[in-house]
């Protein structure tokens, strides 16, 4: 059997996705993965390679999001513990950075990168 990794990466979704958006997204995915990598908080702009990466920096004077949108998703149903979820810890490098964490991380024959505003339906 294949077994597919998503990966997401995520800051404010609260905030920035209309109400129930990122509950839908987890949702819809949840039975068909492997496991779903999330990776949350905000970046400084400048990857490691030094290419301009997103800034979200001034959003936040932690990395972290100011919302729910950590709440929302350790209170997300988890009955067979596929979500794990790398908290910020300042600022991260870049979205590249992000991913690579999931990345790193994934155990799956596939990763699938998936962001907070889509959603698939399982057929």
């Amino acid at each position: 059997m294949i077994k597919i990794s998503f990966g997401m990466i995520v800051f404010n979704a609260e905030s920035t996705l209309p109400v129930g958006l990122l509950e839908e997204c987890i949702k819809n995915v949840y039975e068909c993965v492997h496991e779903i990598l999330i990776v949350e908080g905000a970046t400084s702009g400048i990857s490691p390679n030094g290419y301009r990466d997103g800034n979200t920096s001034l959003l936040t004077g932690d990395g972290r999001s100011t919302d729910r949108t950590l709440e929302i998703i350790h209170s997300f149903p988890d009955p067979d513990k596929k979500i794990k979820i790398w908290e910020s810890r300042g600022f991260w490098n870049g979205k590249t950075s992000m991913c690579n964490k999931y990345a790193e991380n994934a155990t799956g024959d596939y990763i699938w990168q998936l962001d907070s505003d889509e959603f698939y339906h399982k057929e």
